[in-house]
């Protein structure tokens, strides 16, 4: 990649420096982060998740964050109608045949918003 090998110490601070170094990222570069204590980067507050459709998208975060607390999980929402044919058949029983039927119906939907 284009960064490979380079590192960079990154004092910047908001979403311009953090779209920035997230940018150098993708090119290969090492980055390492400098914060000032004891609040940190605010970019923190607007962090960015993967969507499936969307592409990144950036959400309100939590103001605070201790030392000791983990990374927040991934967030991966399901998409409308994605689990319909699992849960119509483990928790009602319908067998596959029932479930099409609903579908040609245009009684369920399974596709992207």
């Amino acid at each position: 990649m284009l960064l490979d090998g380079v590192r960079v110490l990154d004092f910047t601070q908001d979403v311009a420096g953090s779209g920035i170094t997230r940018l150098m990222t993708e090119l290969g570069a090492e980055i390492i982060k400098i914060e000032s204590a004891p609040v940190g980067d605010p970019a923190r507050l607007i962090p960015s998740v993967p969507d499936r459709i969307l592409g990144e998208i950036d959400i309100p975060g939590f103001p605070f964050r201790f030392s000791a607390q983990p990374e927040l999980p991934a967030i991966d929402a399901p998409l409308l109608g994605e689990h319909n044919a699992e849960i119509l058949s483990r928790v009602l029983g319908y067998n596959a045949g029932k479930i099409a039927a609903l579908n040609d119906s245009g009684v369920l939907v399974s596709r992207p918003c």
